[in-house]
């Protein structure tokens, strides 16, 4: 038969049993709330770092168009004048040549005060008559690219 004292033991661990089920209960809420958080964090977190990955392939989309188009400029610096150039291209660079030159001539007489620089400028401030065409292209897109090279700042990838 039970006694009473037994009855209480039992009663005691049973209360302990339960107020152990009501403290896990509570602490399992609290870890399913923050795993819920961390899981929505992971999530933001993801979608930055997709947002990176987009921004990143631009970036390198961007870089591969400038370099391809400075091949390009090389190239067509670096090509030799052809022997027969189309009428258009040629009335194209008689242009380009006259506007360099007057730029340079320009800045020439601004300079006429001021001491002679070292760079031999002689070959783009000769008369025109004495170049052809395609030498005097030559010599501007010389010019070009020097100042192409002087003013383009240098990128930093990350």
């Amino acid at each position: 038969m039970l006694t009473v004292e037994q009855v209480r033991n039992l009663d005691e661990k049973v209360r302990m049993a339960v107020d152990l089920i009501d403290s896990l209960k509570k602490e399992n809420s609290v870890l399913k709330n923050k795993l819920d958080e961390y899981k929505q964090k992971v999530d933001q977190l993801e979608d930055v770092v997709d947002s990176f990955k987009l921004d990143q392939m631009e970036i390198e989309e961007g870089i591969k168009d400038v370099l391809t188009q400075l091949d390009k400029l090389e190239d067509q610096i670096t090509a030799p004048a052809p022997s027969a150039p189309n009428p258009p291209s040629e009335s194209l660079q008689q242009e380009t040549a006259v506007e360099i030159i007057e730029e340079v001539e320009e800045s020439e007489e601004s300079e006429e005060t001021t001491e002679i620089s070292e760079e031999p400028i002689s070959e783009v401030t000769s008369p025109a008559p004495e170049y052809t065409v395609s030498e005097t292209v030559s010599v501007a897109a010389e010019v070009q690219t020097e100042s192409v090279e002087r003013t383009t700042p240098e990128l930093e990838i990350f």
